[in-house]
């Protein structure tokens, strides 16, 4: 049996510990390294593990797999965006007729 190149997003993101729709906007954002194939968005496994190796270094040198907690944060921060149902969070009221 061959020894497969690529994972899915899905199958990353549970690598990572990760939720799906995260996984997919780390991959969008490029944070996550993907190839498309058609419609199919792939993660090239030696690209993922270069990626987080090299995402974080000590002062020291040593390498250590953090990029999780700063790829949260910004995706957090991402999804923090206000909506366009109210203002200010005030109620808009529909005027009558």
């Amino acid at each position: 049996m061959t020894k497969r190149l690529t994972m899915t997003i899905e199958q990353v993101a549970k690598k990572l510990g990760i939720g799906r729709n995260n996984a997919y906007e780390a991959a969008h954002c490029g944070q996550i390294p993907t190839i498309r194939i058609g419609k199919r968005f792939l993660v090239p496994i030696a690209a993922l593990e270069a990626t987080l190796l090299n995402a974080s270094k000590e002062p020291s040198g040593k390498r250590f797999l953090v990029p999780i907690a700063a790829l949260e944060a910004t995706l957090l921060n991402a999804s923090k965006k206000p909506s366009g149902n109210s203002r200010d969070g005030q109620i808009r009221r529909r005027k009558k007729k």
